[in-house]
This record gives structure tokens, sequence and C-alpha cells, in this order.
């Protein structure tokens, strides 16, 4: 799916809304199919070093086609992918 501005902006409510409903202030990053950022929003009280990790987060599921929970499970001690973020600039 090709994100453009206009719908990365309703991925960006999308997401406040259901931060909202978990009490969770957050960043928000919507990245391109290369893993370019297109928005980023932070949430009142959202953590600053989520500013950071909120695109690496972004581009580590795009460049991995993966969530960055699966793509963790996969980068664990005696994983096949263990190691990978010291690899890899920017996956986290």
């Amino acid at each position: 799916m090709k994100i453009n501005l206009k719908k990365a902006k309703k991925m960006i409510e999308a997401a406040k809304k259901e931060a909202d409903k978990i009490e969770v202030p957050m960043v928000i990053s919507i990245v391109d199919g290369a893993g370019k950022l297109i928005t980023l929003e932070r949430m009142d009280n959202a953590l600053q070093v989520s500013i950071g990790l909120s695109r690496q987060k972004a581009y580590t599921a795009v460049v991995m086609r993966n969530t960055t929970e699966e793509v963790g499970k996969l980068a664990q001690p005696g994983n096949e992918l263990y190691g990978i973020e010291v690899s890899v600039d920017d996956l986290v």
C-alpha cells in the first residue's frame, strides 16, 4: 500500500485514539515503503526518548516486513537474527 501524507495523517489520528484509549501518550511515526519518514506526531506527555524510537520502530517494521515484536523475538540470543540491531543502522 502506498502511503501519502493524507493517509499518514489518518493513520496518526487512529493511533492517537488508541493511545488515548489505553491512556499511554505516544510518539507516532509513519514511514513510506522504503522506511523514510512521512510524518511524526508527539502526544502531550509522551517520553522524549520515544521520538527516535518511534521512527526506528516504524523503519524496522517496514524493512524487515514484520512487526517489531516479532523481529525482537528473532533477535534474542540463540535465534537467527541475534545481533542484527548492531549490524544494521536504525533497527530497533
